[in-house]
């Protein structure tokens, strides 16, 4: 009995089967063709885990590029390069 409450208060992990990059997996393949047309197109994944939890599911908060975008500029990647002592690349 202690187990189960100590499971469900966080303070026991499931570090069991299934794995969680097999269950993400699964999740992102799923998905496909209803939160996008291809799992390929998923760029950033973040606060991904898996609880002991009396209910059994999967929650997924879908945002856009916008959210987890790591594009720079140009002038960005060469100011970059230029403090890492790297030659600036060329159009």
């Amino acid at each position: 009995m202690w187990k189960k409450a100590a499971a469900l208060s966080g303070h026991l992990v499931p570090d069991g089967k299934p794995d969680l990059d097999n269950m993400l997996k699964a999740v992102c393949d799923a998905m496909n063709g209803i939160a996008y047309d291809d799992d390929s197109q998923v760029v950033c994944l973040d606060n991904i885990y898996k609880v002991y939890s009396d209910k059994v599911g999967v929650k997924i908060f879908l945002y856009g590029l916008d959210y987890c975008s790591r594009e720079i500029t140009k002038a960005q990647y060469e100011a970059w390069l230029n403090k890492e002592g790297k030659n600036v690349t060329q159009d």
